[in-house]
């Protein structure tokens, strides 16, 4: 029995597929985003076309059997007024199903309220159905270790040259003034001022760890001040407030800190 299934063309095609996406690097174009691994779709997308141009997707649509197509949903909902996207993916004739929740910044799903109001809006569902596509890949290989907790793709043992000894780490150099920032610190400076002036929501100024993270490393002195008084007055801007801020401090799993704790250090 085990021979035959071995033998069973289907079995051999998904495996040589398998063996082909699982070997692709993806690390170079790996994304970091509120502390979880995401791949572009649409280079994930691309580097299927290389090997398998003729695969093809499809995205479940949701509603009564004699509904129109106008009437049929993205998303199918739950009772707790989640929702969630469902992604077939085909590759020489072997088919692949995944499903993903539609999910906000913080990674939680979004629920509608009582009334119907407050569900996802249609940006959520592309976003979610983008996302499912790639997870879809990843069932084919593609990408599938970064669902396992690793970046880079399994690779075969190979002998290594013995470790040279390293040389001594150069002497640390010396301390400058808070007061006097290195021309470095103050080019990062002006670099976080330029990115807090392009922020366009709420939602990004919050779902911008990497620039928390730049916030709370800068060194004491009026430069860290005024960056951090910018970011304060963008989410003003915003109508943003201590009250509205996420949960910063369960989202960092590295242990930044919440924006309240870089706010008390100025």
């Amino acid at each position: 029995m085990a021979n035959a299934m071995g033998n069973d063309p289907k079995t051999i095609k998904a495996g040589d597929i398998w063996s082909k996406l699982a070997a692709i690097d993806v690390s170079p174009h790996v994304e970091k985003r509120n502390g979880l691994s995401y791949l572009s779709w649409a280079w994930a997308w691309a580097e299927l076309m290389k090997h398998y141009p003729s695969a093809e997707y499809e995205f479940e649509r949701f509603g009564d059997a004699v509904a129109s197509t106008a009437n049929k949903r993205d998303c199918m909902y739950y009772p707790g007024g989640s929702a969630a996207v469902f992604c077939r993916l085909t590759i020489d004739g072997i088919t692949r199903e995944m499903s993903l929740p539609v999910m906000d910044h913080r990674h939680r799903a979004i629920k509608a309220n009582a009334d119907g109001s407050g569900g996802p809006d249609a940006r959520a569902v592309s976003d979610a159905r983008a996302r499912c596509l790639v997870k879809a890949m990843a069932l084919f290989g593609l990408g599938h270790n970064l669902y396992a907790g690793s970046d880079l793709p399994t690779a075969p043992a190979v002998e290594t040259a013995k470790p040279r000894k390293a040389p001594p780490a150069p002497a640390a150099p010396r301390p400058r003034s808070a007061a006097m920032p290195t021309p470095a610190e103050a080019q990062n400076t002006a670099s976080l001022l330029k990115r807090l002036a392009s922020i366009q929501s709420l939602d990004q100024l919050y779902g911008d760890n990497d620039l928390r993270l730049a916030l709370k490393s800068l060194p004491a002195g009026s430069d860290k001040a005024s960056a951090i008084n910018e970011w304060k007055a963008v989410e003003e801007r915003f109508q943003g407030s201590k009250a509205t801020r996420p949960d910063f401090t369960a989202r960092d799993a590295n242990g930044v800190g919440r924006v309240t704790d870089v706010m008390a250090t100025v």
